[in-house]
């Protein structure tokens, strides 16, 4: 019988060869969609990092906005020739104040400019200004003092056609005064926004508190010094006036020559805004009769309660005629009165009379 040799085959079977192909397609399905997991998982941490340190970035620059000459101003807009590829002056302030934040922070200054990448993507700050009119005692009442509110924006450059618009082109303001992001920045990485209005009522009720010990002082003065004249020869005289005056060691009353029958002798009139003397600065003191140390004589001190809490003057007339009053300055009543400025943040615009 004969036999038929036996040949062993070399490679695959066709159901092999369909096998590998089959547990080759499930890997790299599985891989596939693990890669595109974690790069979007990369992604979403990445721009969740940016999110992050644009809000370490805007919470440094409204710490720094109580460390300013004008307390309350937030960091300068970027330069006007901005981008300037991979500069190292964006957000930056040359005094290194604002660095010293960004690292108290855990945040390097150059991560503030910059997001630490290859391409280093720029972050970009836009600040607007508004004036808000705001009543000096909150919900008391009291006059209207204005309030300049910052409005301002850290966000990421992220693609070249981000880095290509104009800085006041990135971030404006609609007719209701919200802002506004161009088109083109899209919403992947979330902006920053913040306001230095927190601060600036809190200044504003800072003012407030000195200007109400401020009248209290002055009250408990005069009553104090009424019930010392006993031993003077105005007892109980109908003409007295016992505001502290401009001269450091006498009152009002002393100082103009006032007499038994009232008379006074050096009175500045009413031309000078209401005031029948010279307004007295709380703050600017020197050794001289105009700028007096009036403050403590009434047990305060002038370099806190002589200025308002943007450091602006405060002053003071000791024989004041109130708006719609017709009186004679040389008789009772009298009026005390304190002035600054309206423009509070600014030391500007009319002035504000509180009469005391």
């Amino acid at each position: 019988m004969m036999r038929i040799p036996f040949r062993r085959q070399s490679g695959f079977t066709l159901i092999e060869l369909l096998i590998v192909m089959f547990a080759l397609g499930v890997v790299l399905a599985i891989f596939s969609s693990a890669a595109g997991r974690m790069l979007t998982m990369q992604r979403i941490a990445k721009q969740e990092q940016d999110a992050y340190e644009n809000m370490l970035v805007g919470r440094s620059m409204a710490q720094y906005a109580t460390r300013q000459q004008v307390v309350g101003s937030l960091p300068d807009d970027i330069p006007d020739d901005y981008p300037v590829p991979n500069s190292s002056d964006i957000l930056h302030d040359t005094g290194g104040v604002l660095d010293a934040l960004y690292i108290a922070r855990g945040l390097s200054p150059h991560k503030a400019r910059h997001d630490g990448t290859a391409n280093k993507n720029q972050r970009s700050y836009r600040k607007f200004e508004r004036t808000d009119d705001e009543p000096l005692f909150g919900a008391s009442g009291g006059p209207m003092l204005t309030l300049t509110i910052q409005h301002a924006t850290v966000l990421m450059l992220a693609d070249a056609q981000d880095k290509g618009l104009a800085p006041d082109a990135l971030v404006t303001l609609d007719s209701n005064g919200d802002p506004q992001f161009h088109p083109s920045l899209g919403t992947e990485i979330p902006a920053y926004q913040f306001s230095n209005r927190v601060l600036q009522e809190s200044l504003l009720g800072t003012t407030a508190q000195r200007v109400t010990r401020i009248r209290q002082a002055l009250s408990d003065y005069v009553s104090a010094e009424r019930a010392n004249d006993m031993d003077r020869e105005l007892l109980n005289n109908e003409y007295s006036n016992f505001y502290p005056a401009s001269d450091g060691d006498q009152d009002y009353r002393q100082l103009t020559g006032a007499t038994d029958d009232g008379s006074v002798s050096n009175l500045a009139g009413a031309g000078n805004a209401r005031c029948y003397q010279n307004w007295i600065s709380l703050t600017d003191i020197d050794s001289s009769s105009t700028s007096p140390d009036v403050l403590s004589r009434v047990g305060l001190v002038y370099q806190e309660h002589g200025r308002t809490a943007w450091g602006k003057s405060i002053e003071f007339c000791p024989n004041y005629i109130p708006p719609g009053v017709t009186m004679d300055p040389d008789k009772p009543p009298f009026y005390g009165a304190i002035r600054f400025r309206k423009d509070v943040v600014n030391d500007a615009g009319n002035w504000v009379h509180i009469t005391l």
